[in-house]
Order: structure tokens, then sequence, then C-alpha cells
């Protein structure tokens, strides 16, 4: 079982493109290597998941970028692999050099996928609820988790660095001429390309 945090050991999705931040400290390049690319297709199809189920709920925009935050995955079962986070999406508008948020929300809970001859999908999606039964639910699904997903949630600093990360991976991927994003009524944040 992998403990990843929202920054650590960090793998995070970013519309089919893998961001690892340097916290992967110990281990050698190659089995660091090998991780990247058993992680890479595991979250790759959570991405596309990401985009496809949560973003297609909302406005759309030019862009659907997951950037989602990943608790913790648990691949001890390849017919269910487990994968604990927060689930977030936006849809973004490209104004010159600026990504204007259009719309997004979060999605936390716990993700089901299983591995058929090296390849994965999703099997179920365990949602945490809305209103009064929020954090019931939560506590249900993430169980000695919700402390620490609590924790993850609650950190505005991780939550943007996610979001700035997973932006850059996907402009760079998709080849976009942008240098900021921008939520509505918010000044804009410059984009980090590392």
């Amino acid at each position: 079982m992998k403990k990843l945090g929202s920054l650590a050991c960090a793998f995070i999705l970013c519309a089919s493109c893998l961001v690892m931040f340097d916290s992967c400290k110990g281990k050698t390049a190659k089995t660091a290597e090998a991780d990247i690319e058993e992680q890479e297709s595991i979250f790759n199809v959570i991405d596309k998941y990401v985009a496809e189920e949560f973003g297609s709920q909302y406005s759309q925009g030019d862009h659907c970028i997951p950037s989602p935050l990943i608790l913790e995955v648990d691949e001890s079962d390849p017919g269910d692999i487990k994968v604990w986070g927060d689930f977030r999406v936006y849809n973004y508008v490209q104004s010159g050099d600026t990504l204007k948020t259009v719309s997004g929300g979060s999605h936390p809970g716990l993700l089901h996928l299983k591995e058929v001859d090296g390849k994965f999908e999703v099997t179920d999606f365990n949602a945490v609820a809305d209103g009064a039964d929020n954090i019931p639910s939560a506590e249900r699904i993430f169980k000695d988790k919700f402390d620490a997903f609590q924790k993850m949630v609650s950190d505005e600093a991780d939550r943007e660095e996610v979001r700035n990360r997973a932006i850059a991976a996907y402009a760079l991927k998709h080849d976009l001429d942008v240098t900021v994003y921008q939520d509505f009524g918010w000044d804009p944040e410059e984009i980090i390309f590392d």
C-alpha cells in the first residue's frame, strides 16, 4: 500500500500527464523509474475518468484539467485497486496567455480500479455525500485515513500547488501558450513551469 498524501512520494494526475515531485527520496533511479511506469498507467486512467465523469458535469470550456489530490493507493489486489483522494477537476477558457476558470469541483471518495492484462479500468467510485451526511460518509469511506484526508483537503497551499503543477503539465503536453490561470474575482496566478 502506498501512502501518497497530496505531495508525498508525489505522483499527481494532470490530463494524461504524470508529474513527479522531488519527495521520492531513498529510491534508486531504476526503482523510481519502475514506479513511474507502474503508476503512470493507473493515473492516466484516473485522469481520463475524472475529466469524463466529473468534468463533464460542469459548464464546459476549452480545456478540462483534473488536479486530484491522492491520499493513498492500495494495489495489493489487482482486481480491486483502491485510490483514496479528492478528485478535483476544473474547466478553463483560454484568453490570450490566461486560462480563466469556467467551472469545476471537488469529488472526494474512494476510486476502485482493476488491472487486466496490464491495463487499468475504473470499476466503481464511492463518493463522499453532500450535506448532512458529508462527514459521516467521509468517515465511512476513509476510515483510519479520515484525519489525513481532512488535513489534506484543508491545506490550501498544497491544493493550489497540485493544481498549478497539473495546469503546467497539461499546458506543456498540449503546447498551450499560457502563463497564468485565474479564478473569477481573484488575481491571476502564475503557472510554474519546472
